[in-house]
């Protein structure tokens, strides 16, 4: 029982690697590249538990022009969501009586969901685009586990363009592990402002 156990496990492991779902301790890789729909059948054929074969027959378009160091936040006449429109991946209840295993699942799937409700935004017009984020779920096992463990969360924004980087659901989020724990904007970059746009900064997040 234990070796099928094993080689199914092993299977998933394969297929999350392929996804950039690192399973490993450790793993820094990030991913933030477009994912296919092959990525999300797999995905989507994982958390079911199924065994399953790919079909090569996916066309794949790739751009070979590498993007200029100089390159903008914004390719093209693409026009992104609001970043505060956006959504976090949130970790699912858990507590300290469950298997490491049963957490492991529980904590892919809410990412799932997650992933899934991204891609349905995308899809729900023609006019925007979901700007590149995270797809390593190992990234936000560890967003997770820091928030939980702080008492004072600190985001760092561009001082140029603040309320893009900012997100408003992250402090939601800090604030749902616990009303007590504070959030503080750190704006870098703040010398490349003038005084008068400083000062505007300066009363509206007072504000």
């Amino acid at each position: 029982m234990s070796g099928r156990r094993e080689r199914r496990n092993q299977r998933d492991r394969e297929a999350l690697e392929k996804l950039g779902f690192e399973a490993s301790v450790g793993t820094t890789k990030s991913i933030t590249e477009h994912s296919s729909t092959l990525d999300e059948f797999l995905a989507n054929a994982v958390m079911a538990g199924r065994s399953f074969e790919t079909n090569r027959y996916a066309s794949v378009v790739e751009d070979s022009e590498a993007p200029s160091s100089d390159a903008t936040i914004f390719v093209e006449d693409d026009v992104t969501f609001d970043s505060n429109n956006l959504p976090i991946p949130r970790r699912p209840k858990w507590t300290k009586d469950m298997a490491p295993e049963e957490l492991d699942m529980l904590e892919r799937e809410s990412f799932l969901t997650w992933r899934r409700r991204i891609a349905e935004l995308e899809e729900s017009t023609t006019d925007k685009r979901v700007s590149p984020f995270e797809k390593n779920l190992a990234y936000w096992r560890q967003l997770w586990r820091v928030v939980e463990r702080s008492d004072v969360v600190v985001q760092v924004v561009d001082a140029r363009n603040p309320l893009l980087f900012r997100s408003l659901d992250m402090e939601a989020f800090v604030k749902e592990t616990g009303e007590y724990k504070q959030n503080v904007l750190l704006v870098n970059k703040a010398d490349f402002l003038t005084e008068e746009t400083r000062e505007a900064y300066t009363k509206y997040f007072v504000e």
